[in-house]
């Protein structure tokens, strides 16, 4: 069970760590395209 939650931790680390990358630019962009509209 530990060996199987180690794999599943290894296999899903790089999808999160993704997922986090990919939300923060949608964040960026968001904060850019405000501060470009309220000028």
């Amino acid at each position: 069970m530990i060996h199987v939650a180690k794999e599943l931790a290894i296999f899903i680390n790089p999808i999160l760590a993704i997922i986090i990358c990919l939300n923060l630019v949608a964040i960026m962009k968001k904060v850019k395209f405000l501060e470009w509209y309220n000028v």
